[in-house]
C-alpha cells in the first residue's frame, strides 16, 4: 500500500496561512489506521513538503548583508550554497520548522514504529534547498524519519513498479519554478516568492499599520495563495476596492505594490536575456507586475503566453514509464484524469492538491472583481495496481 501527499509547505511562520501541526499529526494518525494492517505501508512525500521561502529568515538576510539571497555567489551546478551565509538561514529556518511541527514528527516516529513502514522524500521546487545542504538534509531525514540518505540529493522521481506507479513533484515542467543546475540559473518564481510575496506583506503592513489579525492584514500575507500567480495584481487592486474605503489608503496599498514590483524587476539575475526560451514568459510577467490600472492587467492577462500555461496531463502521458498511475503534486488542483489508451492499457494522471489555502478569482458578469479562499487537504491511497483513492476535507473560508 503507498500512501501519497505533496504540497504541506511547512514553514516557520504563522502568517498566511499554513498547514497546521495538528492538521498533520490527525493526517498520520488517519495513515496508520488504513486496511489492511498487515500489509507494507510505504509513504512517499511528494515535494514542497516544507516551504523554505515564506521564512522571514531571508528578509532578515536581505537587509543584514546588503541584498544577499539564496542564489547570490553560486556557480554552475550551485556550487557555494554549501559553508554559506544562505545554508546558515537555511539551517535556522530547518530548525523552526522541526519547533512548530513536532507532534507531526513525533506522530511519523510512531507509525514507523508501529507498522512496516517505509518513508520516502521527492523534491519539488519550494524545497530545493534541500539539494545544496547534507546538513539540512540531514535534519529533515530526522524530522521527518526518512529512508533516505542525507548524503545524497533527494530523488526528482519515484516509481513502483509492484503498484505500477510513477510520481515526481511535477515542477519540471514549469520552467518559472525549475532551478536550472548545471547552467547555475535559479528559478524566477522563488525570486517572486522572496521578493514580491514577502515583501509585499511586510510593507503594506507597516504603510497601513496593520496587524495578523485584522482582515486585510491577514489578506496582504495570503499573496502566495493566489492560484495562478498571474492573478496577484487582481488581487491586490481587488483588496483595496474591498477592504479600503479611503482613497489615499488605497493609493498606498498600489505604491506599496508598485515599490516591491520595482525592487523586483532591478534583480539583475533575473534579466530576461540570461533565460533564453523562458525570455517571453519572464517579460510578460515583468509587464503585468508593473501595471497598478485594473483595466491594463484585465487587458494584458487576455494575452498569456503559451509558455505560462501548462497541459500536466499531456506531461503526464509523455513520461517515458509503462505506469499505469502518472501522480504529480506542485499545481495544487488535486483530481484525478483519465490518458489516452496505449496499446490496449488505459492510464491515468492523478493531482495530490495541496494542504493550504488557495485563494481563486471567480467569474463575474462584467469586469467585475471577486476572489474567495478555501482549504483542501488531499492525500492518495493506492493499495493495488489500478486501485486507489483520492481522499481530501475542505475547510471554508
Amino acid at each position: 500500500m503507498l500512501v501519497i501527499v505533496s504540497d504541506l509547505h511547512m514553514t516557520d511562520r504563522d502568517t498566511g496561512a499554513p498547514v497546521t501541526d495538528t492538521e498533520l499529526e490527525a493526517f498520520v494518525r488517519e495513515v496508520g489506521t488504513l486496511e489492511p494492517q498487515n500489509e507494507k505501508l510505504k509513504v512517499l512525500l511528494l515535494g514542497d513538503i516544507i516551504d523554505f521561502l515564506r521564512s522571514e529568515q531571508w528578509e532578515e538576510l536581505w537587509k543584514k548583508e546588503n541584498g544577499a539571497t539564496p542564489w547570490s555567489g553560486l556557480g554552475r551546478d550551485f556550487e557555494g550554497f554549501a559553508d554559506s551565509l544562505q545554508e546558515q538561514r537555511l539551517q535556522t529556518i530547518a530548525e523552526g520548522v522541526e519547533k512548530r511541527y513536532s507532534a507531526f514528527a513525533k506522530a511519523l516516529k510512531t507509525l514507523k514504529k508501529n507498522r512496516d513502514t517505509e518513508i520516502h522524500y521527492v523534491a519539488g521546487n519550494h524545497d530545493f534547498m534541500l539539494q545544496l545542504s547534507p546538513l539540512v538534509r540531514a535534519r529533515i531525514v530526522n524530522l521527518l524519519s526518512l529512508d533516505e540518505d542525507p548524503n545524497k540529493p533527494f530523488p526528482l522521481e519515484y516509481e513502483d513498479r509492484a503498484l505500477s506507479v510513477y510520481a515526481e513533484h511535477g515542477n519540471r515542467y514549469d520552467k518559472t519554478n525549475w532551478h536550472q543546475a548545471r547552467a547555475g540559473l535559479w528559478a524566477i518564481g522563488d525570486a517572486i516568492v522572496l521578493r514580491v510575496v514577502n515583501q509585499f506583506g511586510a510593507l503594506a503592513r507597516a504603510e497601513l499599520h496593520l496587524t495578523d489579525r485584522t482582515p486585510l492584514g491577514r489578506a496582504v500575507q495570503e499573496i502566495d495563495n493566489v492560484e495562478p500567480d498571474i492573478h496577484i495584481p487582481l488581487y491586490i487592486a481587488w483588496l483595496g476596492q474591498t477592504k479600503l474605503v479611503s482613497g489615499a489608503e488605497r493609493r498606498k496599498l498600489v505604491n506599496c505594490w508598485r515599490e516591491t514590483v520595482s525592487s523586483f524587476l532591478s534583480l539583475e539575475e533575473f534579466r530576461e536575456d540570461r533565460y533564453g526560451d523562458l525570455s517571453t514568459a519572464i517579460r510578460w510577467l515583468r509587464r503585468l507586475y508593473q501595471i497598478a490600472d485594473l483595466d491594463g492587467m484585465l487587458g494584458h492577462l487576455k494575452k498569456v503566453p503559451a509558455e505560462i500555461g501548462v497541459n500536466y496531463a499531456l506531461r503526464a502521458y509523455l513520461v517515458k514509464t509503462e505506469a499505469q498511475i502518472r501522480v504529480f503534486g506542485h499545481t495544487h488542483k488535486p483530481g484525478v484524469h483519465a490518458l489516452p489508451e496505449v496499446g490496449g492499457q488505459r492510464r491515468h494522471y492523478l493531482n495530490t492538491g495541496a494542504w493550504r489555502r488557495v485563494i481563486t478569482r471567480l467569474n463575474v458578469e462584467g469586469e467585475r472583481l471577486d476572489f474567495a479562499g478555501h482549504r483542501v487537504a488531499t492525500y492518495l491511497v493506492i493499495w493495488k495496481p489500478g486501485e486507489f483513492s483520492l481522499l481530501s476535507r475542505c475547510q471554508i473560508p
